[in-house]
């Protein structure tokens, strides 16, 4: 396992593709679980306006993931050195696609969602 999350090496397409899928299917784990915790536990006193605290918790819990990513790439660094990673090797960026698509994917997921969520705001009230 520990190859998986903290190796820089790429050796084939087949074992790309499969870490890619892991760590987007890990980051949406992340995203639902903390979704989780805040849509039940700081938003349940208000009932007016749901789907807005919903939504909001929904951004919250990206921006949560985006940090434990941020993390686990601060510490896939330490592991591996500054000094030893081959900053000028393609073969290094292949080896790190995976953390590059995931990161990528979480920032336009969360720009998504927030260009969604201003027009819900900015959209008149019946009240």
């Amino acid at each position: 396992m520990e190859n998986l999350f903290f190796n820089t090496t790429y050796s084939s397409m087949q074992d790309t593709l499969l870490k890619i899928a892991v760590f987007l299917l890990i980051a949406g784990l992340f995203i639902w679980l903390i979704h989780l915790v805040f849509s039940k536990l700081l938003f349940r006193k208000n009932k007016q306006r749901k789907e807005v605290h919903l939504r909001l918790a929904f951004l919250w819990a990206i921006t949560g993931c985006i940090l434990l990513f941020n993390s686990y790439v601060l510490i896939l660094l330490y592991r591996n050195g500054l000094d030893n990673l081959q900053w000028t090797s393609v073969q290094f960026y292949l080896g790190i696609l995976p953390q590059l698509v995931t990161y990528t994917a979480l920032i336009v997921f969360f720009f998504m969602r927030r260009s969604a969520f201003k027009k819900i705001i900015h959209q008149p009230s019946i009240l």
